[in-house]
């Protein structure tokens, strides 16, 4: 979930037509002191820019954790993912 882009000035160049076409799910706490919440707004407008369909969501008040609300949306994720 929290994460951040490495080698984001080539990223286009790094992924693969077949991988561009993948759904990522980006869950980030907006209370992160670990990694920081603009890198995943910096992130999701990377990807997307390049054709990634990012669906993110923030939790107000989460540090570098997990809230049962992203385990809602992880599952109704899945779901739509998974035939």
């Amino acid at each position: 979930f929290s994460g951040w882009l490495v080698e984001k000035d080539d990223i286009d160049e790094q992924i693969s037509p077949a991988n561009n076409e993948t759904p990522l799910l980006w869950c980030h706490g907006g209370a992160d002191p670990t990694v920081q919440t603009v890198c995943q707004t910096f992130g999701v407008q990377v990807l997307g820019a390049i054709g990634v369909e990012v669906e993110a969501h923030t939790y107000r008040g989460m540090g570098h954790s997990a809230c049962p609300e992203e385990m809602v949306h992880l599952k109704e994720w899945l779901a739509k993912q998974l035939p």
